[in-house]
């Protein structure tokens, strides 16, 4: 969906697992820390690919999704960003 390339598919494959990991009971400090950082790569990760549609958009869903923001005019670029982690 994102329009990743496929080397870069492992790599969030796992920072999404870790993010997942919120959603667990008793987590310790140290496990909230490693899903803090997976959270900052994952967001990382969505912005450059917002940045790269929106300097080239394709033929993808976030290209469509950028028009579509862009022609609201409602969202800011982090908004954006957010927008794409949460769906």
């Amino acid at each position: 969906m994102l329009g990743l390339a496929r080397e870069e598919i492992p790599e969030f494959t796992v920072q999404v697992y870790e993010v997942t990991k919120i959603f667990s009971f008793g987590l310790s400090p140290d496990e909230i820390e490693k899903i803090d950082k997976a959270m900052q790569k994952l967001r990382g990760c969505s912005k450059t690919a917002l940045d790269e549609r929106s300097r080239s958009p394709r033929d993808d869903f976030l290209s469509a999704y950028l028009a579509a923001a862009a022609e609201a005019g409602e969202s800011s670029p982090e908004e954006l960003v957010s927008q794409v982690m949460t769906r």
